[in-house]
């Protein structure tokens, strides 16, 4: 049984160092993209990739700890802490809101013409292809 628990979570922890991997990848592309354009929607897009890095970083944190037995301070174990991570995810998804909503005020009250738009929807459009191929993956083993 205990075998069983400790190759779910070095899975469960693969998954998570996955996510961290393809969550720093998609950002860069998004950036990139965002770069290439100078377009609002573009850097609300990288702006929500950063919280996706950092709640997947979070997420590896909080998957190491609540698989930790319990001890003399934790007595019915460290599952807690993945709820510590899913505050976290809700706080950083508002600040991020927050700032993409300054962002657009600021592009709708100066608005600007795109540079290279084709060539910044299609990065964007590799970064959502690896989002979604990284998407499946995590529901066919959510799954099992």
């Amino acid at each position: 049984k205990k075998t069983a628990k400790r190759c779910k979570t070095m899975t469960i922890t693969g998954l998570a160092v996955g996510s961290l991997i393809v969550g720093f990848a998609v950002l860069g592309l998004k950036t990139l993209a965002y770069s290439m354009t100078g377009s609002v929607a573009l850097l609300s897009d990288a702006l929500e990739s950063t919280v996706n890095v950092a709640t997947a970083f979070a997420a590896l944190i909080a998957i190491r700890i609540a698989a930790k037995p319990a001890d003399d301070n934790h007595p019915y174990g460290h599952h807690k802490a993945e709820f510590f991570s899913a505050v976290l995810e809700g706080v950083m998804i508002i600040v991020a809101a927050l700032l993409i909503l300054r962002e657009a005020y600021a592009g709708f009250m100066h608005p600007v013409f795109l540079d290279a738009p084709i060539a910044g929807l299609l990065v964007n459009l590799a970064a959502t292809s690896i989002n979604g191929f990284w998407a499946f993956i995590l529901i066919t083993r959510g799954r099992r």
